[in-house]
């Protein structure tokens, strides 16, 4: 891999650093390819791209003290440490209408 000279400075057209993120070699082209991360699912637990009622389930059983929101993390959207009703709810619709 060469590095670029100026003005390219190893920059695509739009200014994003070249090669991107975690790759060794530019992308073919005027711009540098970034291929979305995954999205997570709320309510995730088993990390396989649905919620389940056992998800559902387990995390009812951290709301309640029962369980570490370790054993959920992808139940806990919004990183606090918790499970709120709101992410319950928010997986209740994920296993009824897709993740």
């Amino acid at each position: 891999m060469t590095t670029g000279t100026a003005p390219v400075d190893n920059l695509d057209q739009r200014g994003f650093a070249r090669p991107g993120a975690g790759h060794t070699h530019c992308s073919i082209g005027a711009f540098e390819f970034y291929f979305p991360a995954p999205l997570t699912c709320t309510g995730d637990c088993g990390g396989d791209g649905q919620v389940t009622i056992d998800d559902i389930l387990t995390m009812v059983d951290i709301a309640l003290g029962n369980a570490d929101v370790s054993t959920c993390e992808a139940g806990d959207a919004n990183d606090d440490g918790q499970i709120t009703i709101d992410e319950i709810l928010t997986a209740v619709n994920n296993e009824l209408n897709g993740c």
